[in-house]
């Protein structure tokens, strides 16, 4: 293994060593009425209120015109698009004019290509220190600081630096501005998920420079005024997140850490980027409800929901403890279930009982699953419908067994993909359902099981098929935990899972699979929200990287005291009907037994829940059915005389 350690020497005081200028910092998205305050400041701190507006493509009069609007002496666009004009004697003496330089969005590869070295930016450089404005909104933004993004062999992805930290996409340089020493920016952040990418970034600068170097992610419609004390001040929609300079540690292409503090602030907080103090920020004191997972169970969270991404899940699932242990599998969908418990016979399990969420589950006549709940060892929640599964757990002393015997000591329970979200106090809703959840404010939650107490908990965090969702699967975590007084938060990956439990007296989470999970950890004394975003603000949450094989502790597991079980009996079924005198039906879920000792003329049928006919037979004396002539679930039993005169009915369970 190798490691990079780096003494962060200065760091706090490097972000003040130049200049003398002001920037804004623009997250993206398109101006508005929320970009009015942070523009007009850039405006009103430009000694001659003139604004270049600097693309590498042409550009419309709309941004111009939005400057003027806003009070600007003068508005322009410049398209600066070949080194030669970078280079020209004309753009010098045009652009020396004025003392606002705006960045408009595109490619930074370009920007960084053509103007690299060039006269204008020693023009920049020059306004800058003499105290002008620098400012860019999206690819703008992110060439302004010491380390640079440029993205010359493309756009990195969340997943990109989780998979490959010596990716070929991570092209990261130093020798553009350098403006901003000890920070990197990225910009469209919790849109785009890119708190994950900032981590790599970080990292990867770790990695290749052994240098150690501050993050600034800023969400689109919001922006940072920073003066030119590196005093700075939030506006907008959405948040900024800071994560101060962290250490991390190599392996296999990959990275961990346990040291990642992060700060976010929303609209009218301010921040001291010197010395990362917050001058005016969150104003709702928290204190963490309960700060320890103590239960004394195993929980498994995976982040995917396709059965491919859950082979490594399915297989730690079963060989934990003995892979033999009866488990029940609970799904809202008998077809995934049926796949998944194939799976688990291929990886040693020898007794999985399917438990669908239905109400035909639930009756006080459903026996055999109830016992078979209180015999088993693993309980495997997968394909659940959030509003099913709840009905079902409170609506029938099935459900309420099941949900009880989750919190026995040393039971072992698993949630597959989407359904991990349940394990934890509280959990989203529609983060799927509704793409623009999070960005319009209205994030759904519901109570969960609470198995972990005090973890809110996000699977499908980073889908590499789309990336639709993720302002809802990024900031569902930093919200349930501060509205929530929550100690934790976790974020898993496709491919990827994680366990919670005992190791050797300790309550620990480890992570296993391709992506690396992330634990935080809620540090915060203060909190707040955006009003227009379900964005959240604090002074501290820890965020821990966790790859294959690393782990970390949570809490002591406290051991309950378990009353003994004791199994429902089946009582056989005598008919009380005259016409079926002295018949009696009896079953151990199995195999049903039909003692006739009066050698009636009888059939038989068995319909299954759909109202199909499963079995019709006709029999003098007694019958023997076994189970491997029914398939699995519950029947109705018909009984009735062949010239169907006389009839007895009763639901039966097979296994």
């Amino acid at each position: 293994m190798q490691y990079f350690y780096t003494i962060l020497i200065g760091v706090f005081l490097s972000f003040q060593a130049i200049g003398q200028g002001k920037m804004l910092l623009v997250g993206g998205g398109g101006e508005g009425s929320w970009s009015d305050e942070p523009y007009s400041w850039g405006i009103e701190n430009a000694t001659n209120k003139k604004v270049a507006i600097i693309s590498y493509n042409s550009e419309t009069q709309d941004l111009p015109d939005y400057f003027l609007e806003l009070g600007a002496e003068a508005a322009v666009n410049f398209q600066i698009d070949t080194e030669e004009y970078a280079n020209s004697a004309e753009l010098e003496a045009a652009i020396s004019e004025y003392d606002f330089f705006f960045f408009k969005g595109g490619d930074q590869s370009n920007y960084y290509e053509t103007y690299k070295g060039t006269n204008f930016m020693n023009v920049i450089i020059a306004k800058y220190n003499e105290g002008g404005v620098l400012g860019g909104t999206s690819a703008g933004m992110a060439i302004l600081s010491e380390v640079v993004f440029t993205a010359q062999n493309g756009s990195v992805f969340p997943d990109d630096g989780l998979i490959n930290i010596e990716s070929s996409r991570f092209v990261l340089e130093n020798d553009f501005l350098d403006l901003k020493p000890g920070f990197i920016l990225d910009t469209h952040f919790l849109e785009r998920g890119r708190i994950f990418r900032l981590m790599a970034f970080m990292a990867n600068w770790q990695f290749t420079q052994s240098e150690s170097i501050a993050g600034i992610g800023v969400d689109d419609q919001t922006a940072l005024c920073i003066d030119s004390d590196n005093q700075a001040e939030v506006h907008g929609t959405g948040g900024i997140t800071v994560i101060k300079p962290s250490t991390f540690q190599f392996a296999n292409n990959t990275f961990t850490s346990d040291s990642m503090e992060s700060i976010s602030l929303v609209d009218g907080q301010t921040i001291n980027l010197n010395t990362f103090e917050i001058t005016n920020g969150p104003s709702s004191s928290t204190t963490v409800t309960q700060d320890e997972e103590d239960g004394n169970y195993i929980v498994y969270l995976s982040g995917g929901d396709d059965i491919g991404d859950n082979l490594g899940f399915m297989d730690a699932f079963v060989n934990e403890n003995n892979a033999e242990d009866d488990i029940i599998l609970v799904s809202g969908n008998t077809s995934m279930a049926n796949s998944i418990r194939s799976r688990l016979f291929t990886y040693g399990a020898t007794s999985v009982d399917v438990l669908p969420t239905t109400e035909n589950y639930n009756h006080e006549d459903s026996l055999y699953i109830r016992n078979r709940i209180r015999l088993s060892e693993k309980v495997l929640f997968v394909a659940n419908d959030h509003e099913d599964l709840f009905e079902f757990l409170e609506g029938g002393p099935t459900g309420e067994l099941l949900r009880s015997h989750l919190f026995r000591n040393e039971i072992i329970t698993g949630f597959i993909g989407e359904d991990s979200r349940f394990a934890g106090p509280s959990f989203v809703t529609n983060h799927i359902s509704d793409a623009d959840a999070s960005y319009r404010n209205r994030l759904d939650f519901e109570v969960g099981l609470g198995l972990l107490k005090t973890t809110a908990i996000m699977p499908n965090t980073i889908d590499g098929s789309t990336d639709e969702f993720y302002e809802n699967t990024t900031s569902s975590i930093p919200y349930l935990m501060a509205d929530n007084d929550l100690a934790f938060g976790i974020y898993i990956n496709e491919g990827s899972f994680v366990r919670v439990g005992n190791v050797n007296g300790t309550n620990t989470i480890s992570s296993s699979g391709d992506l690396s999970s992330f634990l935080v950890e809620n540090k915060s004394s203060v909190f707040d929200f955006s009003s227009e975003r379900n964005v959240t603000a604090y002074d501290n949450y820890l965020y821990q990287v966790l790859h294959d094989g690393s782990s970390t502790d949570l809490g002591t597991p406290i051991p309950t005291d378990d009353e003994a079980y004791e199994l429902e009996e089946e009582p056989a079924v005598i008919t009380n009907s005259k016409a079926f005198k002295d018949i009696q039906i009896t079953t151990n879920y199995s195999n049903l037994i039909i003692q006739n000792p009066n050698m009636l003329d009888l059939e038989v049928q068995l319909i299954d829940l759909h109202g199909r006919l499963v079995l019709e037979q006709q029999f003098t004396g007694n019958l023997e059915i076994e189970n491997q002539q029914v398939l699995s679930g519950f029947k109705l039993l018909v009984v009735m005389s062949q010239d169907q005169q006389n009839m007895f009915t009763r639901k039966l369970y097979f296994k």
